[in-house]
């Protein structure tokens, strides 16, 4: 049973494609937007710096994590994407070949860690 003080989503987005490491600012709409939560923000940013891995923020994105947002529980997106939306992004050319195998290895490191770290908390 998922225990609400203990939620927390890490949600992923076109990992391991040809952008930088970056965690975004918060998702939903031009309707309404949610900010991601600033605590997971730092503890991603911590975590990259301990495993070497670049991270740099990105703006609003709309993804899966605006449903944690809007029920105010702690949720962060992270992509490799570029400025702007990814070309790829939720259509038919996000495709497995645009994966970079030593980029997945790097994000299951620094995921990893990101897990311990905050099962810490």
């Amino acid at each position: 049973e998922l225990q609400e003080a203990n939620a927390r989503l890490i949600n992923l987005e076109c990992l391991a494609g040809a952008g930088p490491l970056r965690h975004h600012s918060g998702s939903g709409t031009f309707l309404r937007q949610y900010p991601s939560d600033p605590h997971l923000i730092s503890v991603v940013e911590d975590v990259a710096e301990e495993v070497r891995q670049p991270v740099e923020p990105a703006g609003f994105m709309h993804d899966d994590s605006a449903a944690f947002l809007k029920a105010s529980l702690p949720a962060v997106s992270l992509s490799h994407s570029l400025p702007g939306h990814p070309d790829s992004y939720h259509n038919g050319t996000d495709s497995i070949d645009k994966v970079m195998p030593g980029k997945m290895e790097e994000t299951v490191s620094l995921l990893k860690q990101l897990i311990v770290r905050i099962g810490r908390q």
